[in-house]
């Protein structure tokens, strides 16, 4: 099932902004927020899709199609925002939990060769009897051949921050990170791992 507040923006002027306004016709009024030129978005806000035993996922999104500055891209950007995905417990029998929280991811796709991605969130992974992995992960990949500013892109509601999408970079980072292996060990820190050609990175 998929639950939540979607809405569908399209505007085919490329100069004219549909100022925020209720149109009535025939006794039915819609409120219409401003629709700027050649806006074309769908969002949605508390949207909860259950797959029955298999997962549940959380969030807000927005995905953008645009060249307008008052959108955040030039191009297709994908906003995921507050999300949060947990597996059901049944797949494990009931002895594995595995979540993610506190997720947001950008994806930027400006019309030509290559995309930028940014993904972070709260990860755990949890097996009874064995142990487990939590911590903070955050996953980039630039292949425009040009850096993302440091930024938050932010549309209807739905904001990601995005640090060190520097180009080429393509890297893997935890923070926090506690790996448990029960009656044996327990490990803790920060790691990286980058495959880059970039000045800005350490090798």
């Amino acid at each position: 099932s998929v639950t939540g507040e979607f809405e569908i923006r399209q505007n085919k002027s490329a100069t004219t902004t549909f100022t925020a306004q209720t149109v009535t016709i025939g006794g039915l009024s819609v409120e219409v927020p401003e629709l700027a030129p050649l806006i074309e978005a769908i969002t949605g806000e508390d949207v909860v899709l259950q797959l029955d035993g298999f997962v549940r996922l959380e969030g807000d999104f927005a995905v953008i199609q645009d060249t307008s500055t008052s959108t955040p891209f030039e191009g297709v950007a994908i906003l995921i925002d507050d999300a949060s995905a947990m597996l059901d417990p049944d797949l494990g029998a009931g002895t594995t939990e595995v979540g993610v929280t506190n997720a947001s991811l950008a994806l930027l796709l400006p019309g030509s060769t290559g995309y930028a991605l940014y993904g972070t969130g709260d990860a755990s992974l949890e097996v009874a009897g064995v142990g487990g992995v939590s911590g903070t992960f955050t996953v980039r990949k630039n292949t425009l051949g040009v850096d993302v500013a440091d930024q938050t892109f932010e549309y209807d509601g739905v904001s990601v921050a995005v640090t060190e999408l520097h180009s080429g970079i393509e890297s893997t980072t935890g923070n926090d990170v506690v790996g448990q292996l029960d009656g044996f060990v327990r490990l803790e820190g920060d790691f990286a791992v980058i495959q880059d050609t970039d000045a800005l990175t350490p090798f």
